[in-house]
């Protein structure tokens, strides 16, 4: 009955909604062994270093019961001393869990890993060599992620363990246009059957013209429709037919102007973002603009997601009103495409592995 609630309010979109999220984005730190020249952080500067409290979390958990959470944000999640419990604390309550890491660490914590139940690794690696990736993520680090990944596996197979799931995350920039199609072969070797493509929110960007400049349109839709055969060829997953069917609008974005596209984002209505501040976002490209609804250690969280600001924002979203520049320069996913990325690029929120 919930779900039907939830998708009933999806459909609707009006400003105040009748249930909480289902899904949640929290931001367990705010801490991060790399320095991405494409990453938001590189705009933003940090009030201090900081870990979400447990105690915080447990609170907010049982307040909102989502069936989804992604502990994911401008840090590295296996730096946040309480990940693992967050996950098991979760999983325990049979919400699906998935964590966004750059998998540095992850030999430290292979057993912790399997043990906390978590169903879903997003492993940010935008490379298919070694080059590519210190050119991107400027660390030494491939051949240790690859490394372990394999760790992963073998570590699965001694403890009779199936999850997580792992995918590789791909931002598209100007030094991995080469790997577009490459990342499938890797994936493919190492036995890693998604890949998620992202189209950078060159908006938060520091060094823009170091990510984007000297991109060429053609040359770009032509490498992603090779990737896009060759994945099929090799039945890895991905989301390049969201990104191919909607090319000129996705285009735009790199061209930094508005998308001019008629979709009503869902993001307000179904994905909000908490960072470790306790800030709340309509969803997670607006934590870098400073653009916040409210704050859970300040106020009740069901107070803000029914709040005047969020109920505005809504409303601004269905009338097409796109006031912060991050709201022009965005692609926002139809309905169609937001059951398409669960089921395809995101494979835990419908297999409880």
């Amino acid at each position: 009955m919930k779900l039907l609630l939830y998708i009933f309010n999806i459909l609707l979109r009006s400003g105040k909604v009748a249930s909480l999220p289902k899904y949640l984005q929290i931001e367990p730190n705010n801490t991060c062994n790399l320095d991405c020249k494409m990453c938001p952080r590189t705009t933003l500067k940090f009030e201090e270093k900081k870990n979400f409290e447990m105690e915080k979390f447990t609170c907010l958990i049982n307040n909102i019961n989502p069936f989804f959470v992604s502990l994911s944000g401008l840090g590295e999640p296996m730096m946040a001393p309480n990940l693992w419990e967050m996950i098991r604390y979760c999983r325990d309550r049979n919400i699906r869990v998935t964590i966004t890491s750059n998998f540095i660490l992850a030999d430290r914590y292979l057993k912790e890993i399997i043990e906390s139940g978590v169903n879903l690794i997003g492993i940010s690696i935008d490379a298919a060599t070694p080059e590519t990736y210190f050119k991107i993520r400027k660390g030494n680090y491939f051949d240790k992620i690859i490394e372990n990944i394999n760790s992963l596996k073998e570590m699965k197979l001694k403890l009779h363990s199936k999850a997580p799931n792992l995918r590789f995350n791909f931002a598209i920039q100007k030094d991995n246009m080469d790997g577009i199609d490459k990342i499938i072969d890797l994936a493919n070797n190492l036995g890693i059957n998604t890949i998620y493509y992202q189209m950078l929110e060159a908006t938060s960007i520091q060094d823009k013209d170091g990510c984007i400049e000297g991109i060429e349109k053609e040359d770009l839709q032509k490498r992603l429709i090779n990737a896009y055969k060759k994945s099929k060829l090799l039945k890895i997953k991905t989301d390049l037919d969201f990104i191919l069917n909607r090319f000129e609008e996705f285009w735009k974005k790199y061209l930094l102007i508005d998308a001019n596209t008629k979709n009503v984002c869902l993001e307000p209505w179904t994905a909000p973002y908490i960072d470790v501040y306790g800030n709340v976002y309509p969803c997670c490209s607006l934590c870098a603009s400073g653009f916040s609804v409210g704050n859970i250690f300040k106020d009740e969280f069901k107070n803000i997601w029914n709040g005047i600001s969020m109920q505005s924002f809504r409303n601004q979203m269905k009338k097409g009103e796109r006031k912060l520049k991050t709201c022009k320069n965005c692609v926002p996913r139809r309905l169609t495409d937001f059951i398409t990325k669960l089921r395809y690029v995101s494979p835990q929120y419908f297999t409880n592995v």
